[in-house]
């Protein structure tokens, strides 16, 4: 049998968190969501979500730089799918980070529908007062010496 030919009864639920770098124009980064989402498709996943939940601060420094651009993807696949684009990600630059993660050992693939579009989020950066500003804020009490 061929991956388009894996029976649906195989495939188990996945999510996909992936970070694609932060300096980035936003046709790059709709360029490498394609890639990965066609890539997926051809080996024969069903996609049932996409989620652009944009440019946000990491908790440290990938790759000496402060944001990436976060993709969230859920679908439908085996092993052996999963496995390639881990593969195709590892050689990517574009991708500085991912995690696959199982979610469901016996889901349908058929009650679920097919992801037609990219939704697209935006996030707030909080602000945390002074120090956002890029001020100290001022210590109450005594000064030592």
């Amino acid at each position: 049998m061929t991956r388009t030919q894996t029976p649906a009864e195989l495939r188990r639920s996945y999510e996909c968190i992936y970070l694609i770098r932060g300096d980035l124009d936003e046709a790059a980064v709709d360029t490498t969501i394609t890639k990965y989402t066609n890539l997926l498709k051809e080996q024969g996943a069903k996609v049932v979500g996409i989620d652009n939940w944009g440019l946000r601060r990491t908790a440290y420094l990938i790759n000496k730089q402060a944001k990436s651009t976060y993709i969230y993807t859920q679908f439908f696949a085996t092993a052996d799918v999963v496995a390639e684009t881990e593969r195709q990600m590892r050689i990517d630059d574009n991708v500085v980070r991912w995690l696959n993660v199982i979610l469901d050992d016996h889901a349908d693939p058929a009650s679920r529908p097919e992801a037609t579009e990219v939704k697209k989020h935006t996030v707030e950066e909080p602000s945390f007062g002074e120090a956002a500003e890029g001020r100290r804020p001022e210590t109450k009490g005594e000064d030592r010496e």
